[in-house]
């Protein structure tokens, strides 16, 4: 049976006992919530169901299963073994020393709000392996983690929650996450390219640029991929489509007749798939690229992986001369130019990939190229 009682620190207690079954206890502040879960617990045992209690685990050994439950298998030397994703490591063992102690069922929203607050605050550690600040990454400038970042930190440790919860048959503090959540779209990017800032990268794209003390070009030589750099920029430029889905993107995907690009959902961030219409300079690149990729399967497959192509990226936008700009905000760019051009709201979402919402934060338009509804 469920008893439900008051203890010695104005906490409400509920204990349930059965023959059989080990004895559940949970606290709650307030008696209702005792009250709901005691009712709970009985009606799982009346049911069959399993009755494990969330103290009996700690949020180290629920971010440990959750780690092997997403690990895939990768040859190394030879040989297989699990591996997981990079970035999700990063997450789950960033949450390791904050909450690895911690009893699953003593965990509540005040904790996460601490979490959150802390990791706004938090400078982002330099890699161990870097012996000096790098002229490419603001020299070595102090910076913060993200509302994004700390954001997809929550998630991931809910995420472990939600999998161990499921795996082992119990529920968790319901109002843990309901609460802080940090908003995605805290930090609005309105980075947009100024007048001459795409024709000057276009240029460092293929070539690597020397400038005397004064910033005056001084010299040029071709860059290595520089012409498949460029063409990378001008077809993000033209489609709205993010990094990764013009670097996966395969030759089948493309319907040239049509003017349709069909992106599939695993190289979508949100998992959706879509069709993005194509532009005539769009069309131009993939007939340029077809001519030079040979045998190869993608369009852009001669593109360095991983973190070559940021680095590149960064020496690009320093021969440019252009700040505080990257791949991503191509995509906010192209969106921007598709309103102006006429496009509808849902036109755009759909060819974008994002709710109408999502994509009117995409759209920061300057007040100078809303004159041509005023004077209309």
């Amino acid at each position: 049976m469920a008893t439900v009682r008051k203890n010695k620190v104005g906490n409400w207690e509920a204990m349930i006992r059965r023959k059989g079954i080990p004895t559940v206890t949970r606290t709650f502040p307030t008696k209702r919530e005792a009250d709901a879960f005691a009712a709970d617990m009985e009606s799982r045992i009346a049911k069959g169901k399993s009755v494990a209690s969330p103290d009996s685990y700690t949020v180290g050994q629920a971010l440990e299963e959750y780690a092997a439950s997403i690990a895939v298998p990768v040859e190394v030397d030879g040989e297989i073994t699990m591996k997981v994703d990079g970035r999700k490591a990063a997450y789950l063992n960033g949450l390791l020393p904050h909450f690895g102690e911690f009893s699953i069922g003593f965990l509540r929203a005040k904790h996460i709000k601490k979490f959150v607050d802390l990791m706004k605050t938090t400078p982002i550690p330099r890699p161990r392996h870097a012996k000096k600040a790098h002229p490419l990454y603001a020299g070595g400038q102090e910076k913060f983690y993200a509302v994004s970042t700390v954001r997809k930190f929550v998630y991931a440790l809910k995420s472990a929650l939600d999998h161990h919860a499921r795996q082992h048959g119990y529920t968790y503090d319901p109002h843990l996450f309901a609460d802080e959540k940090p908003a995605a779209w805290d930090n609005i990017r309105e980075r947009r390219l100024e007048d001459g800032e795409q024709e000057r990268i276009i240029d460092a794209c293929r070539n690597i640029i020397t400038r005397d003390e004064s910033g005056n070009v001084v010299g040029k030589r071709n860059r290595k991929n520089g012409d498949l750099y460029a063409e990378l920029v001008i077809f993000l430029l033209e489609t709205g489509a993010r990094l990764q889905e013009a670097l996966l993107a395969e030759w089948n995907e493309f319907d040239i007749g049509n003017r349709t690009w069909t992106i599939p959902k695993p190289h979508v961030k949100t998992k959706q798939g879509r069709e993005v219409p194509l532009s005539k300079i769009a069309l131009g690149i993939l007939e340029t690229l077809s001519e030079k990729t040979g045998g190869k399967v993608r369009p852009f497959g001669h593109i360095p992986k991983g973190k070559a192509i940021f680095v590149t990226w960064k020496r690009i936008c320093k021969d440019a001369q252009i700040d505080d700009f990257g791949f991503h905000d191509l995509r906010h760019e192209c969106i921007c130019r598709w309103v102006l051009r006429g496009g509808s709201d849902l036109q755009i979402s759909k060819a974008a990939g994002h709710d109408i919402s999502v994509m009117q934060k995409y759209a920061s338009l300057r007040g100078r190229e809303l004159l041509t509804f005023v004077d209309a």
